[in-house]
């Protein structure tokens, strides 16, 4: 039964799997996975130009086109921000595809068709699907070691279907590697207080050491745990030598990396999150986020708390019977949410990244007091009955959506746009740029060495003479669903079928966004039209679900409090120059802003703009036809994506 279980999680994680695309960060380690493949370690540099995917904050004087170095990668020129182990795993899965470096040409020219878009977004995905396997069974084992059988038959039937487990074991990241290891980790430490022969402690060595080089944070964490532990037999001489083996074993596996790499010179790189924060109201930022969890395991250690204290203890047999695993998970996610909001970089204090690092144990927590519960009501049924609470816990939770865990994006899409751009000819020396970190995704697919226009100087700008592109993927195209456009035509008493309300997003977009160029640049193509009364309405409402969208980030995101932006556009300058003087550089201040007035501005119809700033000689986008080419093919592509069934 657990082979089965195990088989319809990893189903559901490998399941369409080149759906959707890459994503930013799922393109940046897939980049350095290919710098593995070319010079055997992650290094910063790809296609000969640097690699930008953090913060901007550490000066870069000695270049002369580059404001910023990057703080992901050490002065040595190698890659620390994240571990090597899943970069090396990519990079397997990447050579065991065929697929490998691409290099710099003269001519800028895309490398991959659209026929080999699922092939590029598959592979790195498929050593997520492994580390998903060996999570999927470590955590059986260790919930069954903590508490019992029905408390793990519950945690593995809830983490194959959970969706926050779901989406971190199909992404090209470290996610799906750091749950696995941090279930090892934690059976490692459990086992500790059982059985303590050597092969034990080198056993634990092992999962910390490769714990080490996939998320650094998560090894603080196992590591207290793992001390916490070893206070109960410290006094024990014969454990010493077994104690002696395992700093060995872990010394061995991890300061030679951290000498050798530079890593100590990023450490202080890169703000922390904390002093951003709003103290004491953030300390119960987590609890908001994840309620339904808090609750229930609030319960179960407020009945493990009665059953300690008070007399009546019949009762509460069943959570006293396995108290020590509930206090193991409860100091687990303590610790892991101390050391999140201690330590964590600005740029990484999101949502999905302190779940990463309490999920798992507050899952086991969770399944651990609703077994407990169980056992209270029922002997019999205690384990069907645990696994239904636990489920009605997630569904309440809004923690499972089987239906759209892989849907595709509506309306344009990078491997769309890589598509129109294949037919563009370049002048020998064009640079393109985007904005940060889509570029990431446009190299990845296109095999174009495509450049964050965050760390460039103005000064470089302004003076370039060869052909430039800027391409600005910001802006919040298709940001209505096709039901919210029907539903506001029968408000206003206009009667639409869906392939018009598809064609009046497309349109709305276009239209929006060119209205926000003019004056901005030379000229826009297509030309800027009046708006009806609806696609008027269609617009302010368009501006309100925006503006939801920037405030639930700002809430969620603190390297975003402070600043006022109502635009998708303005995202970027906030994230990266954020501890640079954000006032002096975004909105008419962007380092391409005056770049751009005399350029021909290309709309596409999911709401990008492609900006030919190339002065005199052969520009881009030089002519009507090719214009006018792109435009079609774009909107083909766009009609062909939103032909399906669109959120509603």
């Amino acid at each position: 039964m657990l082979s089965g279980t195990v088989a319809f999680g990893i189903f559901l994680r490998a399941y369409n799997l080149d759906v959707p695309e890459l994503w930013e960060d799922e393109a940046e380690s897939s980049i350095n996975a290919l710098t593995i493949l070319e010079h055997g370690y992650p290094v910063d540099h790809y296609l000969g130009l640097p690699i930008y995917e953090n913060t901007l904050v550490k000066p870069w004087p000695e270049s002369r086109e580059y404001e910023f170095r990057d703080v992901s990668y050490s002065n040595k020129g190698l890659a620390v921000y994240h571990g090597w182990l899943p970069l090396y795993s990519i990079a397997a899965s990447l050579r065991l595809f065929g697929i490998t470096p691409d290099e710099a040409r003269e001519i800028p020219r895309v490398l991959h068709g659209a026929d080999q878009a699922a092939l590029r977004t598959i592979a790195p995905r498929i050593p997520a699907i492994f580390y998903s396997l060996i999570f999927l069974v470590s955590l059986f084992f260790l919930t069954r070691s903590l508490h019992s059988n029905d408390a793990a038959w519950a945690a593995v039937i809830a983490a194959s279907v959970m969706d926050g487990l779901v989406t971190f074991g199909r992404s090209a990241r470290y996610y799906s590697a750091t749950l696995a290891l941090v279930m090892l980790s934690g059976l490692a430490i459990w086992r500790l207080r059982e059985s303590r022969r050597p092969r034990d402690f080198a056993f634990a060595a092992a999962a910390l050491i490769l714990l080490f080089h996939t998320h650094v944070l998560s090894f603080c964490v196992m590591g207290l745990l793992f001390a916490g532990a070893s206070l109960r037999f410290w006094r024990a001489r014969t454990l010493i030598p077994k104690l002696a083996l395992f700093s060995a074993l872990l010394a061995a596996g991890t300061l030679p990396w951290i000498w050798l790499s530079g890593f100590p010179d990023t450490l202080a790189a890169s703000p922390r999150a904390w002093p951003l924060l709003d103290m004491p109201a953030d300390l119960l930022w987590f609890r908001r986020e994840n309620l339904a969890f808090a609750v229930v395991a609030a319960a179960g250690l407020g009945c493990l708390a009665s059953g300690m204290l008070l007399r009546a203890r019949r009762f509460f047999e069943p959570f006293l019977a396995h108290r020590g695993g509930m206090l193991f998970l409860a100091a687990w996610v303590a610790t892991s949410y101390i050391i999140f909001l201690l330590l964590i970089p600005a740029a990484s204090f999101f949502p999905s990244r302190i779940s990463l690092m309490t999920i798992a144990p507050g899952l086991i927590l969770l399944c651990v007091a609703l077994a407990a519960l169980s056992r209270v009501v029922t002997r019999r049924f205690c384990a069907p009955l645990t696994v239904l609470l636990v489920l009605a816990v997630l569904i309440a939770a809004d923690r499972i959506h089987l239906h759209t865990l892989h849907s595709a994006e509506p309306g344009g899409t990078f491997t769309d746009f890589v598509d129109v751009m294949s037919d563009w000819q370049f002048a020998p020396g064009t640079r393109i740029y985007a904005d940060p970190n889509r570029h990431l995704i446009l190299t990845y697919y296109s095999g174009i060495p495509i450049q964050s226009i965050a760390p460039v100087r103005k000064s470089f700008l302004d003076g370039m003479k060869n052909g430039l592109l800027i391409i600005e993927t910001t802006s919040p195209g298709s940001a209505l669903s096709i039901g919210w456009i029907l539903e506001e035509a029968r408000r206003t008493g206009s009667s639409l079928t869906r392939e018009q309300a598809c064609s009046l997003a497309r349109q709305l977009d276009m239209v929006v966004v060119g209205r926000r160029l003019e004056g901005k640049v030379a000229s826009v193509r297509p030309p800027v039209g009046e708006l009806t009364l609806l696609e008027k309405n269609l617009a302010a409402l368009q501006q309100r679900v925006t503006r939801a969208q920037i405030e639930s980030l700002k809430r969620s995101a603190p390297i975003f409090r402070g600043y006022d932006f109502q635009h998708w556009s303005d995202w970027w300058p906030v994230f990266f120059y954020r501890f640079s003087h954000v006032e002096r550089r975004w909105r008419d201040n962007l380092n391409y802003a005056d770049r751009v007035r005399h350029s021909s501005a290309l709309v596409l119809p999911w709401g990008w703009v492609v900006y030919d700033c190339t002065r005199g000689g052969s520009a881009v986008l030089d002519s009507r036809e090719t214009m006018t080419r792109a435009l079609e093919k774009a909107t083909t592509l766009w009609e062909k994506r939103t032909s399906g069934a669109w959120l509603e």
